[in-house]
Protein backbone atom coordinates (compact mmCIF):
# COMPACT_ATOMS: atom_id res chain seq x y z
CA UNK A 1 0.00 0.00 0.00
CA UNK A 2 1.02 3.40 -1.19
CA UNK A 3 1.71 6.00 2.14
CA UNK A 4 -1.00 8.44 1.90
CA UNK A 5 -0.25 11.68 -0.86
CA UNK A 6 2.29 14.62 0.02
CA UNK A 7 -0.50 17.08 -1.54
CA UNK A 8 -2.30 16.31 1.66
CA UNK A 9 -2.29 19.40 4.48
CA UNK A 10 0.41 16.82 6.28
CA UNK A 11 3.77 15.63 5.80
CA UNK A 12 5.48 12.59 6.45
CA UNK A 13 8.85 14.17 6.47
CA UNK A 14 11.51 15.88 9.08
CA UNK A 15 9.04 14.46 12.40
CA UNK A 16 11.66 13.48 14.94
CA UNK A 17 9.18 12.12 16.86
CA UNK A 18 8.03 9.63 14.53
CA UNK A 19 10.81 6.88 16.05
CA UNK A 20 10.16 7.44 19.48
CA UNK A 21 6.44 7.54 19.60
CA UNK A 22 5.89 3.64 18.43
CA UNK A 23 8.41 0.59 17.86
CA UNK A 24 6.14 -0.97 14.92
CA UNK A 25 8.21 -4.27 15.13
CA UNK A 26 6.99 -4.49 18.71
CA UNK A 27 3.94 -3.41 17.72
CA UNK A 28 3.63 -6.71 15.16
CA UNK A 29 4.67 -8.95 17.63
CA UNK A 30 2.02 -7.85 19.83
CA UNK A 31 -0.65 -7.82 17.74
CA UNK A 32 0.35 -11.47 16.14
CA UNK A 33 0.06 -12.87 19.45
CA UNK A 34 -2.96 -11.50 20.16
CA UNK A 35 -4.41 -12.53 16.71
CA UNK A 36 -3.16 -16.12 17.10
CA UNK A 37 -5.75 -16.18 20.10
CA UNK A 38 -8.77 -14.57 18.18
CA UNK A 39 -10.96 -17.12 19.04
CA UNK A 40 -10.89 -15.58 23.00
CA UNK A 41 -10.69 -12.14 22.39
CA UNK A 42 -13.89 -9.87 21.19
CA UNK A 43 -12.65 -7.66 18.58
CA UNK A 44 -16.14 -6.22 18.70
CA UNK A 45 -15.87 -4.44 22.55
CA UNK A 46 -12.24 -3.74 21.79
CA UNK A 47 -12.92 0.03 21.58
CA UNK A 48 -13.18 -0.21 25.35
CA UNK A 49 -10.99 -2.80 25.75
CA UNK A 50 -7.92 -1.12 27.59
CA UNK A 51 -5.77 -3.90 26.73
CA UNK A 52 -5.70 -3.67 23.30
CA UNK A 53 -2.52 -3.77 21.76
CA UNK A 54 -3.45 -1.14 19.43
CA UNK A 55 -4.55 0.89 22.51
CA UNK A 56 -1.97 -0.13 24.46
CA UNK A 57 0.44 2.11 21.70
CA UNK A 58 -2.01 4.52 21.38
CA UNK A 59 -1.62 5.47 25.04
CA UNK A 60 2.19 5.70 24.58
CA UNK A 61 1.60 7.93 21.34
CA UNK A 62 -0.44 10.64 23.94
CA UNK A 63 1.98 10.24 27.00
CA UNK A 64 4.68 10.71 24.66
CA UNK A 65 3.41 13.41 23.03
CA UNK A 66 1.52 15.00 26.15
CA UNK A 67 4.77 14.52 27.85
CA UNK A 68 6.80 16.77 25.26
CA UNK A 69 3.34 19.10 24.14
CA UNK A 70 5.54 22.22 24.99
CA UNK A 71 8.54 21.01 22.95
CA UNK A 72 6.20 19.94 19.93
CA UNK A 73 3.77 21.88 18.02
CA UNK A 74 0.50 20.82 17.61
CA UNK A 75 0.65 19.84 13.76
CA UNK A 76 3.83 17.49 14.76
CA UNK A 77 2.16 15.98 17.38
CA UNK A 78 -1.30 14.82 15.18
CA UNK A 79 1.04 14.27 12.16
CA UNK A 80 2.50 11.50 14.31
CA UNK A 81 -0.60 10.10 15.43
CA UNK A 82 -1.43 10.08 11.92
CA UNK A 83 1.34 7.79 10.59
CA UNK A 84 1.00 5.98 13.56
CA UNK A 85 -2.61 5.24 12.49
CA UNK A 86 -1.24 4.98 9.16
CA UNK A 87 1.14 2.07 9.97
CA UNK A 88 -1.31 -0.11 12.09
CA UNK A 89 -4.33 0.36 9.01
CA UNK A 90 -0.94 -0.75 6.53
CA UNK A 91 0.12 -3.61 8.56
CA UNK A 92 -2.32 -5.05 10.22
CA UNK A 93 -6.33 -5.00 7.93
CA UNK A 94 -7.33 -7.14 10.24
CA UNK A 95 -7.78 -4.49 13.18
CA UNK A 96 -11.55 -3.33 13.33
CA UNK A 97 -12.70 0.06 12.67
CA UNK A 98 -13.66 0.26 16.14
CA UNK A 99 -10.35 0.28 17.79
CA UNK A 100 -9.08 3.19 15.30
CA UNK A 101 -11.98 5.27 16.35
CA UNK A 102 -11.50 3.81 20.26
CA UNK A 103 -7.41 5.26 19.64
CA UNK A 104 -8.80 8.81 18.30
CA UNK A 105 -11.33 8.60 21.13
CA UNK A 106 -8.75 8.33 23.77
CA UNK A 107 -6.55 11.05 22.18
CA UNK A 108 -8.98 13.62 22.66
CA UNK A 109 -10.11 12.53 26.33
CA UNK A 110 -7.46 14.51 27.90
CA UNK A 111 -8.83 17.38 26.31
CA UNK A 112 -12.44 17.88 26.37
CA UNK A 113 -12.37 21.44 24.80
CA UNK A 114 -11.27 19.99 21.26
CA UNK A 115 -14.61 18.68 20.75
CA UNK A 116 -16.39 20.58 17.94
CA UNK A 117 -20.04 21.89 18.49
CA UNK A 118 -21.10 18.69 17.05
CA UNK A 119 -19.67 16.03 19.60
CA UNK A 120 -17.20 14.86 16.82
CA UNK A 121 -13.66 14.35 18.34
CA UNK A 122 -11.13 17.05 17.25
CA UNK A 123 -8.66 14.52 15.98
CA UNK A 124 -10.51 12.66 13.63
CA UNK A 125 -11.77 15.90 12.10
CA UNK A 126 -7.47 16.85 11.71
CA UNK A 127 -6.46 13.85 9.78
CA UNK A 128 -6.30 13.93 5.97
CA UNK A 129 -8.95 12.55 4.27
CA UNK A 130 -6.69 10.10 2.04
CA UNK A 131 -5.71 8.49 5.65
CA UNK A 132 -9.89 8.33 6.17
CA UNK A 133 -10.24 6.46 2.79
CA UNK A 134 -7.37 4.05 3.52
CA UNK A 135 -8.50 3.41 6.90
CA UNK A 136 -12.47 2.44 6.01
CA UNK A 137 -11.55 0.72 3.23
CA UNK A 138 -9.73 -1.97 5.33
CA UNK A 139 -13.35 -2.29 6.95
CA UNK A 140 -16.39 -4.40 6.32
CA UNK A 141 -19.49 -2.85 5.46
CA UNK A 142 -21.11 -4.59 8.02
CA UNK A 143 -18.36 -3.53 10.67
CA UNK A 144 -18.88 0.13 9.68
CA UNK A 145 -22.98 0.36 9.92
CA UNK A 146 -22.50 -1.26 13.76
CA UNK A 147 -19.77 1.23 14.19
CA UNK A 148 -22.76 3.85 13.59
CA UNK A 149 -24.92 2.54 15.38
CA UNK A 150 -23.08 1.57 18.78
CA UNK A 151 -21.88 5.10 18.89
CA UNK A 152 -23.66 8.39 17.37
CA UNK A 153 -20.54 10.43 17.49
CA UNK A 154 -18.39 8.88 15.28
CA UNK A 155 -21.42 8.85 12.11
CA UNK A 156 -20.50 11.68 10.79
CA UNK A 157 -16.72 9.73 10.16
CA UNK A 158 -18.68 6.82 8.43
CA UNK A 159 -20.79 8.81 6.54
CA UNK A 160 -17.67 10.01 4.91
CA UNK A 161 -17.36 6.27 3.76
CA UNK A 162 -19.25 7.53 0.58
CA UNK A 163 -15.67 8.73 -0.88
CA UNK A 164 -17.18 11.89 -1.84
CA UNK A 165 -15.36 14.08 -0.14
CA UNK A 166 -11.73 12.96 -1.71
CA UNK A 167 -13.78 14.11 -5.55
CA UNK A 168 -14.38 17.24 -3.82
CA UNK A 169 -11.49 18.19 -1.79
CA UNK A 170 -13.21 19.81 0.83
CA UNK A 171 -12.54 20.31 4.70
CA UNK A 172 -12.57 17.46 7.03
CA UNK A 173 -15.47 18.66 8.68
CA UNK A 174 -17.60 20.02 5.46
CA UNK A 175 -20.39 18.15 7.45
CA UNK A 176 -20.35 20.23 9.82
CA UNK A 177 -22.35 22.87 8.90
CA UNK A 178 -26.19 23.54 9.00
CA UNK A 179 -28.20 25.70 6.71
CA UNK A 180 -31.41 26.38 8.91
CA UNK A 181 -31.35 28.40 11.83
CA UNK A 182 -35.27 27.25 12.70
CA UNK A 183 -34.47 23.29 13.52
CA UNK A 184 -35.63 21.75 10.43
CA UNK A 185 -32.49 20.69 8.44
CA UNK A 186 -30.97 19.50 11.84
CA UNK A 187 -33.70 16.65 11.83
CA UNK A 188 -33.57 16.53 8.25
CA UNK A 189 -30.07 15.71 8.59
CA UNK A 190 -31.26 12.99 11.59
CA UNK A 191 -33.42 11.45 9.39
CA UNK A 192 -31.51 11.52 6.17
CA UNK A 193 -28.49 10.11 8.39
CA UNK A 194 -30.86 6.84 9.53
CA UNK A 195 -32.42 6.26 5.87
CA UNK A 196 -28.92 6.37 4.43
CA UNK A 197 -27.75 3.88 6.98
CA UNK A 198 -31.22 1.31 6.04
CA UNK A 199 -30.54 1.49 2.71
CA UNK A 200 -26.43 1.10 2.66
CA UNK A 201 -27.41 -1.87 5.39
CA UNK A 202 -29.69 -3.38 3.11
CA UNK A 203 -27.96 -3.20 -0.37
CA UNK A 204 -25.19 -5.18 1.61
CA UNK A 205 -27.18 -7.21 3.49
CA UNK A 206 -29.11 -8.37 0.01
CA UNK A 207 -26.29 -8.37 -1.63
CA UNK A 208 -27.50 -6.53 -4.93
CA UNK A 209 -25.26 -3.61 -4.56
CA UNK A 210 -23.53 -5.41 -8.39
CA UNK A 211 -26.88 -4.98 -9.73
CA UNK A 212 -28.10 -1.28 -9.29
CA UNK A 213 -28.64 0.57 -12.35
CA UNK A 214 -30.68 3.67 -10.85
CA UNK A 215 -30.84 5.00 -7.97
CA UNK A 216 -34.23 7.40 -7.10
CA UNK A 217 -35.03 10.06 -4.32
CA UNK A 218 -38.34 10.85 -4.10
CA UNK A 219 -39.63 13.86 -1.72
CA UNK A 220 -36.42 14.32 -0.09
CA UNK A 221 -35.55 17.24 1.80
CA UNK A 222 -31.86 17.05 2.37
CA UNK A 223 -29.38 15.60 -0.16
CA UNK A 224 -25.33 16.26 1.01
CA UNK A 225 -24.01 12.82 0.51
CA UNK A 226 -24.27 10.55 -2.35
CA UNK A 227 -24.16 7.61 0.11
CA UNK A 228 -23.74 5.29 -3.02
CA UNK A 229 -20.96 6.51 -4.14
CA UNK A 230 -18.56 3.59 -4.18
CA UNK A 231 -21.33 1.16 -2.98
CA UNK A 232 -22.88 0.61 -6.00
CA UNK A 233 -20.50 0.41 -8.61
CA UNK A 234 -22.58 0.00 -11.89
CA UNK A 235 -25.16 2.55 -11.25
CA UNK A 236 -26.20 4.29 -14.43
CA UNK A 237 -28.99 6.68 -13.65
CA UNK A 238 -29.94 8.85 -10.37
CA UNK A 239 -33.18 10.69 -10.50
CA UNK A 240 -34.40 13.23 -8.32
CA UNK A 241 -37.30 14.40 -7.81
CA UNK A 242 -40.67 15.96 -5.62
CA UNK A 243 -44.74 15.40 -6.03
CA UNK A 244 -45.20 19.24 -5.52
CA UNK A 245 -47.46 18.54 -3.11
CA UNK A 246 -45.69 20.39 -0.12
CA UNK A 247 -42.88 22.86 0.41
CA UNK A 248 -41.39 20.68 2.90
CA UNK A 249 -41.00 17.55 1.07
CA UNK A 250 -38.99 19.49 -2.11
CA UNK A 251 -36.06 17.32 -2.93
CA UNK A 252 -33.30 19.45 -1.93
CA UNK A 253 -29.50 18.80 -3.42
CA UNK A 254 -26.94 20.86 -1.24
CA UNK A 255 -23.45 21.37 -1.47
CA UNK A 256 -20.79 19.00 -1.75
CA UNK A 257 -23.57 16.72 -3.45
CA UNK A 258 -21.78 15.24 -6.32
CA UNK A 259 -22.46 12.09 -8.22
CA UNK A 260 -20.29 9.03 -9.18
CA UNK A 261 -18.30 8.87 -12.55
CA UNK A 262 -20.31 5.99 -13.91
CA UNK A 263 -23.49 7.93 -14.35
CA UNK A 264 -25.65 8.82 -17.84
CA UNK A 265 -28.67 9.74 -16.76
CA UNK A 266 -29.42 12.90 -14.00
CA UNK A 267 -33.14 13.59 -14.26
CA UNK A 268 -34.11 16.25 -11.74
CA UNK A 269 -38.04 16.89 -11.67
CA UNK A 270 -39.37 19.99 -9.08
CA UNK A 271 -36.41 19.73 -6.98
CA UNK A 272 -34.30 22.43 -5.48
CA UNK A 273 -30.39 23.29 -5.58
CA UNK A 274 -29.32 25.14 -2.44
CA UNK A 275 -26.00 26.72 -2.17
CA UNK A 276 -25.19 23.95 -5.12
CA UNK A 277 -25.11 24.33 -8.82
CA UNK A 278 -26.44 21.68 -11.54
CA UNK A 279 -23.02 21.91 -13.01
CA UNK A 280 -20.81 21.23 -10.20
CA UNK A 281 -22.69 18.56 -9.15
CA UNK A 282 -21.98 17.48 -12.76
CA UNK A 283 -18.78 18.40 -13.12
CA UNK A 284 -17.59 14.78 -12.27
CA UNK A 285 -19.13 12.63 -14.76
CA UNK A 286 -17.08 11.76 -17.60
CA UNK A 287 -19.61 9.87 -19.80
CA UNK A 288 -23.19 12.07 -19.00
CA UNK A 289 -25.53 11.12 -22.14
CA UNK A 290 -29.05 12.06 -20.89
CA UNK A 291 -29.91 15.41 -18.81
CA UNK A 292 -33.54 15.99 -17.52
CA UNK A 293 -34.32 19.61 -15.74
CA UNK A 294 -38.25 20.34 -14.77
CA UNK A 295 -38.74 22.63 -12.83
CA UNK A 296 -35.71 22.89 -11.25
CA UNK A 297 -35.25 26.14 -8.77
CA UNK A 298 -32.88 28.22 -7.25
CA UNK A 299 -31.81 30.58 -10.02
CA UNK A 300 -31.44 27.59 -12.81
CA UNK A 301 -34.55 28.34 -14.37
CA UNK A 302 -36.25 32.08 -14.52
CA UNK A 303 -38.99 32.10 -11.58
CA UNK A 304 -42.20 33.93 -11.58
CA UNK A 305 -42.80 36.61 -9.32
CA UNK A 306 -46.17 38.24 -7.64
CA UNK A 307 -46.84 41.56 -7.86
CA UNK A 308 -50.26 42.78 -6.92
CA UNK A 309 -50.56 45.87 -9.27
CA UNK A 310 -48.66 44.05 -12.62
CA UNK A 311 -49.85 40.12 -11.61
CA UNK A 312 -47.09 37.56 -12.37
CA UNK A 313 -44.21 38.35 -14.40
CA UNK A 314 -40.91 37.13 -15.14
CA UNK A 315 -38.23 37.66 -12.97
CA UNK A 316 -35.34 39.26 -14.54
CA UNK A 317 -32.12 36.99 -15.90
CA UNK A 318 -28.93 38.73 -13.61
CA UNK A 319 -25.89 36.99 -15.72
CA UNK A 320 -24.04 40.07 -14.10
CA UNK A 321 -24.57 38.07 -10.54
CA UNK A 322 -23.56 34.85 -12.14
CA UNK A 323 -20.56 33.24 -9.94
CA UNK A 324 -17.49 32.91 -11.55
CA UNK A 325 -16.68 29.57 -10.41
CA UNK A 326 -19.94 28.39 -12.08
CA UNK A 327 -18.45 29.15 -15.57
CA UNK A 328 -15.71 26.47 -15.12
CA UNK A 329 -17.98 23.54 -14.88
CA UNK A 330 -19.53 23.22 -18.00
CA UNK A 331 -21.35 19.52 -19.05
CA UNK A 332 -19.26 17.24 -20.68
CA UNK A 333 -18.98 16.83 -24.71
CA UNK A 334 -20.94 13.41 -24.52
CA UNK A 335 -24.45 15.29 -23.57
CA UNK A 336 -26.58 14.03 -26.37
CA UNK A 337 -30.40 14.06 -25.27
CA UNK A 338 -31.59 17.17 -23.48
CA UNK A 339 -35.31 18.08 -21.59
CA UNK A 340 -36.00 21.56 -20.38
CA UNK A 341 -38.74 22.64 -18.74
CA UNK A 342 -39.10 25.96 -17.35
CA UNK A 343 -41.11 26.43 -14.38
CA UNK A 344 -41.79 30.39 -15.43
CA UNK A 345 -44.15 28.77 -18.18
CA UNK A 346 -46.18 27.07 -15.93
CA UNK A 347 -46.28 27.75 -12.83
CA UNK A 348 -45.74 24.59 -10.80
CA UNK A 349 -46.79 24.45 -6.95
CA UNK A 350 -43.29 23.75 -6.07
CA UNK A 351 -42.45 27.12 -7.59
CA UNK A 352 -43.51 29.05 -4.32
CA UNK A 353 -41.13 28.53 -2.04
CA UNK A 354 -39.83 30.93 0.58
CA UNK A 355 -38.21 34.24 -0.74
CA UNK A 356 -34.68 33.05 -0.26
CA UNK A 357 -34.72 30.53 -2.83
CA UNK A 358 -35.40 33.06 -5.45
CA UNK A 359 -32.14 34.66 -6.53
CA UNK A 360 -33.06 34.88 -10.28
CA UNK A 361 -29.70 35.10 -10.99
CA UNK A 362 -28.33 32.48 -12.72
CA UNK A 363 -28.19 32.03 -17.09
CA UNK A 364 -29.40 28.23 -18.32
CA UNK A 365 -26.40 28.38 -21.03
CA UNK A 366 -24.02 27.41 -18.89
CA UNK A 367 -25.05 23.92 -18.80
CA UNK A 368 -24.78 24.15 -22.93
CA UNK A 369 -21.41 22.90 -24.56
CA UNK A 370 -19.73 26.05 -25.31
CA UNK A 371 -15.70 27.05 -25.91
CA UNK A 372 -15.91 30.05 -24.82
CA UNK A 373 -18.79 31.11 -22.59
CA UNK A 374 -18.23 34.68 -23.04
CA UNK A 375 -18.43 35.08 -26.93
CA UNK A 376 -21.59 32.14 -26.82
CA UNK A 377 -24.02 34.39 -24.48
CA UNK A 378 -25.08 37.60 -25.41
CA UNK A 379 -28.09 39.49 -24.26
CA UNK A 380 -31.32 41.12 -25.27
CA UNK A 381 -33.72 42.81 -23.21
CA UNK A 382 -37.47 42.11 -23.69
CA UNK A 383 -39.89 44.24 -21.71
CA UNK A 384 -39.27 43.04 -18.33
CA UNK A 385 -37.16 39.88 -19.46
CA UNK A 386 -33.86 39.86 -20.09
CA UNK A 387 -32.83 36.51 -22.12
CA UNK A 388 -29.58 34.66 -23.82
CA UNK A 389 -29.68 35.01 -27.50
CA UNK A 390 -27.28 32.46 -28.57
CA UNK A 391 -26.70 29.41 -27.25
CA UNK A 392 -24.27 26.33 -28.16
CA UNK A 393 -26.30 22.58 -28.46
CA UNK A 394 -24.14 22.14 -31.27
CA UNK A 395 -23.53 18.49 -29.78
CA UNK A 396 -27.11 17.58 -28.66
CA UNK A 397 -29.04 14.59 -30.40
CA UNK A 398 -32.56 14.34 -29.36
CA UNK A 399 -34.34 17.43 -26.99
CA UNK A 400 -37.86 18.15 -25.22
CA UNK A 401 -38.19 21.80 -24.49
CA UNK A 402 -41.17 23.61 -23.57
CA UNK A 403 -41.21 26.55 -25.73
CA UNK A 404 -42.83 29.51 -24.29
CA UNK A 405 -42.20 32.96 -23.06
CA UNK A 406 -38.90 31.96 -22.13
CA UNK A 407 -37.45 31.27 -25.10
CA UNK A 408 -39.55 32.27 -28.03
CA UNK A 409 -37.64 35.53 -28.19
CA UNK A 410 -34.48 33.23 -28.87
CA UNK A 411 -35.78 30.24 -30.29
CA UNK A 412 -34.04 31.58 -34.06
CA UNK A 413 -30.89 32.17 -32.60
CA UNK A 414 -31.59 29.18 -30.27
CA UNK A 415 -32.61 26.67 -33.53
CA UNK A 416 -29.80 27.59 -35.82
CA UNK A 417 -27.16 26.22 -33.58
CA UNK A 418 -29.00 22.59 -32.81
CA UNK A 419 -27.19 21.35 -36.04
CA UNK A 420 -26.85 17.60 -34.91
CA UNK A 421 -31.09 17.93 -33.77
CA UNK A 422 -32.42 14.67 -34.93
CA UNK A 423 -35.84 14.46 -32.39
CA UNK A 424 -37.32 16.90 -30.67
CA UNK A 425 -40.38 17.31 -28.28
CA UNK A 426 -41.83 21.05 -28.84
CA UNK A 427 -44.45 22.01 -25.62
CA UNK A 428 -46.17 25.02 -26.46
CA UNK A 429 -46.95 26.40 -23.58
CA UNK A 430 -50.26 28.40 -23.27
CA UNK A 431 -49.70 31.05 -20.22
CA UNK A 432 -47.82 33.55 -22.95
CA UNK A 433 -47.71 37.02 -21.88
CA UNK A 434 -49.87 39.11 -24.58
CA UNK A 435 -46.84 40.45 -26.45
CA UNK A 436 -45.81 36.52 -27.16
CA UNK A 437 -49.27 36.05 -28.53
CA UNK A 438 -48.63 36.29 -32.15
CA UNK A 439 -44.97 34.70 -32.28
CA UNK A 440 -44.93 31.49 -33.82
CA UNK A 441 -42.20 28.66 -33.14
CA UNK A 442 -40.23 27.95 -36.24
CA UNK A 443 -38.39 25.32 -37.08
CA UNK A 444 -37.10 25.92 -40.52
CA UNK A 445 -33.25 26.24 -39.03
CA UNK A 446 -33.01 22.35 -37.97
CA UNK A 447 -31.99 20.55 -41.54
CA UNK A 448 -31.08 17.78 -39.57
CA UNK A 449 -34.42 17.37 -37.74
CA UNK A 450 -36.36 13.60 -38.53
CA UNK A 451 -38.73 13.17 -35.53
CA UNK A 452 -40.87 15.58 -34.45
CA UNK A 453 -43.68 15.59 -31.75
CA UNK A 454 -45.39 19.02 -31.38
CA UNK A 455 -47.44 18.42 -27.75
CA UNK A 456 -49.88 21.54 -27.14
CA UNK A 457 -53.28 22.63 -25.31
CA UNK A 458 -56.30 22.19 -27.80
CA UNK A 459 -56.89 26.32 -27.48
CA UNK A 460 -52.92 26.55 -28.97
CA UNK A 461 -53.96 24.09 -31.91
CA UNK A 462 -53.16 27.05 -34.35
CA UNK A 463 -49.62 27.93 -33.22
CA UNK A 464 -48.97 24.04 -33.03
CA UNK A 465 -50.09 23.53 -36.26
CA UNK A 466 -47.84 26.62 -37.82
CA UNK A 467 -44.96 25.04 -35.87
CA UNK A 468 -45.73 21.51 -37.66
CA UNK A 469 -45.94 23.18 -40.97
CA UNK A 470 -42.29 25.15 -40.77
CA UNK A 471 -40.72 21.64 -40.59
CA UNK A 472 -43.11 19.33 -42.36
CA UNK A 473 -42.61 21.89 -45.52
CA UNK A 474 -39.48 20.65 -45.65
CA UNK A 475 -39.45 16.72 -44.85
CA UNK A 476 -42.54 15.97 -47.22
CA UNK A 477 -40.14 13.49 -49.23
CA UNK A 478 -38.79 11.60 -46.58
CA UNK A 479 -39.94 8.28 -45.92
CA UNK A 480 -38.06 7.96 -42.54
CA UNK A 481 -39.14 11.08 -41.13
CA UNK A 482 -42.55 11.21 -38.14
CA UNK A 483 -44.56 14.12 -37.07
CA UNK A 484 -46.95 13.45 -33.83
CA UNK A 485 -49.48 15.95 -33.16
CA UNK A 486 -50.37 15.68 -29.48
CA UNK A 487 -53.71 17.80 -28.23
CA UNK A 488 -53.83 17.95 -24.37
CA UNK A 489 -57.58 18.16 -23.17
CA UNK A 490 -58.55 19.59 -19.87
CA UNK A 491 -62.11 20.09 -18.55
CA UNK A 492 -63.12 23.04 -20.35
CA UNK A 493 -61.68 22.13 -24.27
CA UNK A 494 -64.28 18.68 -24.03
CA UNK A 495 -65.97 18.41 -27.78
CA UNK A 496 -64.51 21.11 -28.90
CA UNK A 497 -61.52 19.47 -31.25
CA UNK A 498 -64.07 20.38 -34.03
CA UNK A 499 -63.53 24.35 -33.35
CA UNK A 500 -60.37 24.09 -33.52
CA UNK A 501 -58.95 21.57 -36.28
CA UNK A 502 -60.34 22.14 -39.97
CA UNK A 503 -60.05 18.99 -41.60
CA UNK A 504 -59.99 20.70 -45.00
CA UNK A 505 -57.35 22.78 -43.87
CA UNK A 506 -54.63 20.22 -42.48
CA UNK A 507 -53.56 19.11 -46.10
CA UNK A 508 -52.03 22.50 -46.35
CA UNK A 509 -51.07 23.29 -43.12
CA UNK A 510 -48.23 19.76 -43.11
CA UNK A 511 -47.59 20.63 -46.63
CA UNK A 512 -46.80 24.38 -45.68
CA UNK A 513 -48.63 25.19 -48.82
CA UNK A 514 -52.07 26.62 -49.95
CA UNK A 515 -52.87 23.17 -51.78
CA UNK A 516 -56.27 21.55 -50.14
CA UNK A 517 -55.49 18.20 -51.62
CA UNK A 518 -54.40 15.37 -49.96
CA UNK A 519 -51.27 15.26 -48.11
CA UNK A 520 -47.70 14.00 -50.29
CA UNK A 521 -45.81 13.70 -47.17
CA UNK A 522 -44.10 10.35 -47.29
CA UNK A 523 -43.30 9.58 -43.65
CA UNK A 524 -45.59 8.50 -40.86
CA UNK A 525 -47.79 11.13 -39.03
CA UNK A 526 -50.31 10.41 -35.64
CA UNK A 527 -52.31 12.24 -33.78
CA UNK A 528 -52.70 11.23 -30.02
CA UNK A 529 -55.88 13.11 -28.22
CA UNK A 530 -54.32 13.32 -24.54
CA UNK A 531 -56.74 13.49 -21.67
CA UNK A 532 -56.64 12.60 -17.87
CA UNK A 533 -59.18 11.01 -15.11
CA UNK A 534 -60.98 14.43 -14.42
CA UNK A 535 -60.61 15.42 -18.38
CA UNK A 536 -61.03 12.55 -20.49
CA UNK A 537 -61.33 13.01 -24.41
CA UNK A 538 -64.83 12.51 -24.74
CA UNK A 539 -66.69 10.61 -27.97
CA UNK A 540 -67.06 13.58 -30.24
CA UNK A 541 -63.38 14.17 -30.23
CA UNK A 542 -62.52 10.74 -30.75
CA UNK A 543 -64.92 10.86 -33.38
CA UNK A 544 -63.59 13.78 -35.06
CA UNK A 545 -60.32 13.11 -34.68
CA UNK A 546 -60.46 9.77 -36.55
CA UNK A 547 -61.97 11.27 -39.30
CA UNK A 548 -59.35 14.49 -39.72
CA UNK A 549 -57.02 11.61 -39.79
CA UNK A 550 -58.43 9.22 -42.38
CA UNK A 551 -58.97 12.30 -44.57
CA UNK A 552 -55.06 13.08 -44.23
CA UNK A 553 -53.70 9.97 -44.31
CA UNK A 554 -52.73 9.57 -40.27
CA UNK A 555 -52.86 7.59 -37.53
CA UNK A 556 -54.69 7.93 -34.52
CA UNK A 557 -54.85 7.32 -30.39
CA UNK A 558 -56.30 8.36 -27.90
CA UNK A 559 -54.01 8.46 -24.43
CA UNK A 560 -55.83 8.36 -21.12
CA UNK A 561 -53.21 8.66 -18.27
CA UNK A 562 -50.82 7.31 -20.75
CA UNK A 563 -52.11 4.32 -21.99
CA UNK A 564 -53.90 3.72 -25.28
CA UNK A 565 -57.50 3.44 -24.68
CA UNK A 566 -58.41 3.13 -28.64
Amino acid sequence: MDPPSTASVYSFSDIPLLDTLFDVQKLSQHIGRTESAETSYNNELSITDSSHPVMVMVRKVADLAAARRDQVSGSVFYASVIRFLYTVCQSFPSVYLSTVIGALDYLDRPTPSFYTPTGAPSCLLLLPLELLDRIFSHVSWGNLLRSRVTCRRWCQVATRFTHAHLVLRLSPDWQVAIVNAGGLASLMDEYALAQYMAMTYFVVYWGIAPYVLSVSYMNWPCLRVCFFYHLLPNVKEFVCMSDGCSHRNVSTVSTPFMLPPSIDTVRLVKCSMQYHSIERMLRSLECLHTLELRGVLHGHVPLPEYNEEHGYRLALWRHDNLPPAALSHLPPSTLRHLILDFPADDVHPITWLPSSNHPYNRLYAQIFQSKDLTEALTIRRVRDGMFPIRLHFDRITSMEIVVGRTMLPTQTDMWSVLTSLVTLKVLICKKNPQYLSEINVTLQPLAMLKHLTVVFSIRDTARALRTASTWSSRRRSDLDSTLALVFMFDKSSRGTLPNYLDRQAMPSVIEGTGSSSRVSFKGKMRLDLVGDRESFVSGTDKMYARSVASYVGMDTTVLLDGEVEG
